[in-house]
């Protein structure tokens, strides 16, 4: 299994981009680079962004019931928008920064 760690918890927090004190409203997991992430559940793939100015390569996934999930950071991606995917095939690789 993949080493991982938390980079940043759920909380308020100084933005590292913008600077400003703001609510993270997310936990962010740290990955060696070139990782095969895998998502955390089933879902549909109701996002993508290639060379975002922040999140370089990154997928938000639907999960149903209101639950979603991002992936930022990638250095390749194997899933697209509108793509279902599940836990069993990886849907990028981490370690992609803009």
């Amino acid at each position: 299994m993949a080493q991982l760690r938390v980079t940043s918890p759920y909380g308020y927090r100084t933005h590292p981009v913008t600077g400003e004190r703001k609510l993270h409203n997310g936990i962010d997991l740290g990955f060696a680079q070139g990782t095969p992430l895998f998502p955390l559940a089933s879902g549909v793939v109701v996002k993508e962004w290639i060379d975002h100015p922040v999140n370089g390569h990154a997928l938000r996934i639907d999960h149903g019931n209101g639950y979603q999930t991002s992936y930022v950071h990638l250095s390749k991606l194997y899933a697209r928008k509108g793509q279902r995917v599940t836990r069993e095939k990886p849907i990028g690789l981490s370690g992609g920064m803009p």
